[in-house]
């Protein structure tokens, strides 16, 4: 089974793959990278002004990290991640992804502005149990 969070995380690299990271005022430290691979859809978009019709960008890690979690996380190069919405329920707005307010109050990976971080955001999106 897994949960979705869509959090926005503050992520260290090693050799250009996640090393460390921050979540939920804890620490995680990568023991291993189980899976890699990157999404790009909608490119055929990358003019548009509907956020529904936006492109992503993502490169997403599955984790095996200490203390005892095995998540996915991704870093969207072409989008950026709205302050405010319902990370519990995973509302999104066009590919752009809307987290609470709490969820980034000391984990925000990115520069924030007017309630919206810049694009480049690391995100965790799935924890497996």
């Amino acid at each position: 089974m897994t949960h979705r969070y869509l959090h926005p995380i503050d992520v260290r690299l090693a050799e250009e793959q996640p090393h460390t990271f921050r979540w939920r005022a804890r620490e995680y430290r990568v023991v291993r990278v189980l899976a890699t691979w990157h999404l790009r859809d909608r490119w055929w978009a990358a003019g548009s002004e509907a956020a529904s019709e936006r492109p992503s960008d993502r490169h997403y890690y599955r984790l095996d990290c200490a203390p005892d979690l095995i998540c996915d996380v991704y870093y969207d190069a072409a989008v950026s991640v709205k302050v405010g919405g319902d990370a519990a329920s995973g509302e999104t707005v066009g590919s752009d992804t809307a987290v609470s307010d709490a969820a980034v109050s000391d984990t925000a990976g990115g520069e924030m502005v007017d309630g919206v971080l810049a694009a480049g955001a690391w995100i965790l999106d799935r924890v497996y149990d």
